[in-house]
């Protein structure tokens, strides 16, 4: 039996397109079931996140939820506190590098113990968001990484 192969999508805090980045990883991950995914996502987007999910058809949820894993990741940042698109990206990026090591390493927190095959980062578009990140999957994993810019 083949090892299923495991994609891990990152939307960035405040700035990514979580809804959709949501659509595309429940269709690939119902159009092709020997994958898994893991979503990181900001902890203060969580409940966009549970919204985007509850937004799709129960059925198709219910095909891959088992093959969906997904993590708010704690930024450490108070709801309704302003915080600048910089201060976001780099909050997350400090608290998500044990994360996506844990993922690469097959270690992480309640993860797949499957090492990813790639990811995909939706950053906005500052070239901090961009850089920062990349080299944060770079450093980390030496595997392919696609940057969504909105």
């Amino acid at each position: 039996m083949t090892e299923p192969k495991h994609f891990v999508i990152i939307a960035i805090h405040a700035t990514s397109h979580l809804g959709q980045l949501l659509q595309l990883c429940i269709n690939l991950l119902d159009l092709y079931p020997t994958i898994q995914a893991t979503f990181l996502y900001a902890d203060l987007t969580a409940s966009r996140f549970d919204r985007a999910l509850g937004n799709q058809p129960d059925d198709l949820v219910r095909r891959v939820k088992s093959r969906l894993h997904d993590r708010g990741v704690y930024t450490g940042t108070q709801a309704g506190v302003e915080v600048g698109e910089i201060e976001t990206i780099m909050t997350f990026a400090k608290v998500l590098s044990p994360v996506i090591e844990g993922l690469v390493t097959g270690k992480g927190e309640g993860g797949w113990s499957t090492v990813p095959s790639g990811f995909f980062v939706d950053v906005s578009s500052s070239p901090l968001s961009s850089t920062q990140i990349t080299l944060l999957v770079a450093r980390r994993s030496h595997l392919l990484t696609l940057i969504a810019h909105p």
